[in-house]
């Protein structure tokens, strides 16, 4: 978390704490309770709204509009406001729009990570992206997909023309360093584009990526260095 993310957050906690202690009200608030429906599915004890319906009083159920919900969200996250809670006497996951109604609180669709309020990485509609989070197996075979294809555009990008077991060792590095990184290895590049696929492999070896990454290093140098297929050097 950034300086300026520090003291966005211990503003907005330290309104949150003091405020009602000395009793002051802010020009706009800074956090929102907004309750999408009056529905609920549960008879919690401690909620008013079982207790309104063991006396028997009328409740009526009723659902926010989509369209209301994101006027609110508008007029709000320019003035001041830090935090929404989706609940009050009624189930919010009842209501229909709740989804949509998320995504238009998070601002959209973020196609690039970066860092929210707080420091966390952050993309998508609101993903937070933590040490240890679960990443189901179809989302993560959707991001491999868009590495590889990335990885053999950035590849393209190069004009090496390789043979297919060369051109398997860059994709590889390419995948597993990115091109911006990958672009650090001007020694390598400059022996490829010479044809000296010996001294490529040196450059690999000469390198901090060649003890960061282990067998999967050594592997490539030998398909560099040897001309040899993944495949054939994983029989033996």
């Amino acid at each position: 978390m950034n300086l300026t993310q520090n003291l966005k957050w211990l503003r907005y906690r330290a309104k949150w704490y003091l405020n009602p202690q000395l009793h002051l009200v802010s020009k706009f608030p800074t956090h929102l309770d907004i309750e999408t429906t009056t529905a609920c599915n549960l008879k919690c004890t401690m909620c008013p709204r079982t207790q309104i319906l063991k006396l028997g009083k009328p409740y009526e159920v009723k659902f926010m509009e989509l369209n209301l919900f994101k006027k609110i969200i508008d007029q709000s996250k320019d003035r001041g406001l830090f935090a929404i809670n989706l609940n009050a006497s009624g189930e919010p996951l009842i209501n229909k729009d709740i989804a949509e109604m998320i995504r238009s609180h998070e601002g959209g669709y973020a196609e690039k990570v970066y860092l929210d309020s707080v420091g966390v990485p952050t993309g998508g509609w609101g993903h937070a992206f933590l040490v240890g989070s679960r990443i189901p197996l179809p989302v993560a075979t959707a991001l491999f997909d868009m590495d590889f294809r990335t990885a053999i555009d950035d590849y393209n990008s190069f004009n090496l023309d390789l043979c297919e077991n060369r051109k398997a060792v860059i994709v590889d590095m390419l995948f597993n360093l990115g091109i911006v990184r990958f672009k650090t290895f001007k020694k390598l590049i400059a022996r490829i584009h010479a044809r000296d696929f010996s001294g490529a492999a040196d450059e690999m070896v000469d390198s901090k990526w060649y003890g960061q990454v282990g067998k999967r290093a050594q592997m490539l140098v030998k398909m560099m260095r040897e001309d040899r297929s993944y495949k054939s050097i994983m029989e033996v």
